[in-house]
């Protein structure tokens, strides 16, 4: 695992950026860490015809892409859950076994959400795999009608789902879901959450899902960001679990996967009569690929006046792209609610402040282009007609959600950029 921190400022009024980085190891593939799963399928009334054999495609698929080492449990649900594979190693007899079972789901009535996450997750706690990645995937494409409803229930189970050790991954198909509902329990649950606007997106979705599983090589991280005694106030910009203690503020980052790095931006504020040329210090705590607790990681936070072009243009494109995330989502909250020149208005603001960055030369071209690019698509999906405008707005919800998390990737930059 590799920590870095890039600092900006003091500036006059105080305020410092910081951006963490962590990159996880590379993991060969033969040393991939076992899965425990459990795949719930939607199969309510409007699941009926392509959405219902599409899934059962990425189901078939799923099986064949796990082995031995691996645990699999499939249940299907409408307005009650119903189990299809009980949990257990995913043997070839196995496979063809749970094969047969997939090719016979039929789709029946109702959406009952909370019941199929509580069973999903009570067949991942019925059986242990030794360093196991345990995670629910959840495959929906209505808005939960039967049993618990109250979309704060619904998260609460997410949550209690997550300190049961396992995580959950939400995905949404078609405009009848509850998109802001999906989205949060996955936020609770630490998983993923996707959007699925046709059924022929289902087997890639759940082959991105897997491929993010395989790659995790360090799970439970944990930042503790310790700001020195002239740092009145510390701010986290991403939409990560966190909560202050004694001595600072601690970040709860959970799975990190190889590629990509994962980004972290923090606002702080020094006092201004200070003279401290360091803003504090970050520890790192996280359980690496073979489930051992790792504590090692002590970085100190220097502050510099000057920073490297490169440097500073990261910072602010990671800012830029918060901040463009945030404003695509005020501006289809106003949508919404019917103003679609408010709408507009919310996009313009961040607009001038991308501009006024290029002018500076804190942004890099490329980065200022595609965030520009952004706001260009959501302007024009605001006046678009109902149905295209309900596409537009949970694609561009899904990439804003995954920004405020610190998945952002706008761009890939030359050697020389």
């Amino acid at each position: 695992m590799k920590l870095s921190v890039l600092c900006k400022g003091p500036e006059e009024d105080g305020s410092i950026l910081l951006l963490i980085r962590l990159s996880a190891a590379v993991l060969p593939t033969e040393e991939r860490r076992p899965v425990n799963l459990c795949l719930a399928i939607d199969r309510s009334s409007s699941m009926r015809g392509p959405r219902i054999e599409q899934a059962k495609h990425a189901a078939r698929e799923l099986i064949g892409r796990l082995g031995t080492q691996d645990r699999l449990s499939i249940i299907s649900f409408d307005a009650a859950p119903s189990l299809l594979c009980p949990p257990g190693p995913v043997s070839d007899e196995r496979k063809e076994e749970m094969l047969a079972v997939v090719d016979q789901l039929t789709t029946g009535v109702g959406t009952n959400l909370a019941a199929a996450v509580r069973l999903a997750t009570k067949q991942i706690q019925s059986s242990f795999v030794r360093n196991s990645i345990s995670r629910v995937l959840l495959l929906t494409d209505g808005q939960a009608s039967v049993g618990i409803t109250d979309k704060s229930k619904l998260c609460a189970i997410s949550e209690a789902v997550f300190q049961a050790g396992v995580t959950l991954t939400t995905m949404g198909l078609g405009q009848g879901f509850d998109d802001e509902l999906l989205m949060e329990m996955a936020q609770q649950g630490h998983g993923g959450y996707y959007y699925l606007a046709a059924p022929e997106d289902i087997p890639a979705a759940f082959g991105r899902e897997l491929e993010g599983v395989f790659s995790i090589s360090a799970q439970n991280t944990e930042l503790k960001l310790l700001p020195h005694p002239d740092i009145d106030s510390v701010e986290l910009l991403h939409s990560l679990p966190s909560r202050p203690f004694p001595d600072g503020l601690s970040i709860q980052v959970g799975d990190l996967s190889s590629g990509a790095p994962r980004q972290i931006l923090v606002r702080l504020h020094q006092q201004p009569s200070s003279e401290s040329t360091s803003a504090g210090r970050i520890t790192l705590t996280y359980d690496d690929a073979q489930g051992q607790s790792r504590d090692a990681h002590i970085v100190g936070i220097p502050l510099r006046q000057t920073l490297d072009p490169k440097d500073l243009h990261d910072i602010v494109a990671e800012d830029l792209s918060l901040r463009v995330a945030s404003a695509v989502d005020r501006a289809w909250a106003k949508r919404t609610s019917g103003s679609s020149g408010d709408a507009l208005l919310a996009l313009r603001d961040i607009h001038q402040v991308i501009i006024a960055a290029q002018a500076d030369s804190q942004c890099n071209e490329k980065v200022a282009q595609a965030l520009l690019a952004d706001l260009a698509r959501a302007e024009i999906a605001i006046d678009e007609g109902a149905a295209e405008r309900e596409n537009a707005r949970r694609a561009m919800r899904q990439k804003s959600q995954l920004t405020q998390l610190g998945h952002s990737v706008l761009y890939q930059l030359d050697d020389n950029d």
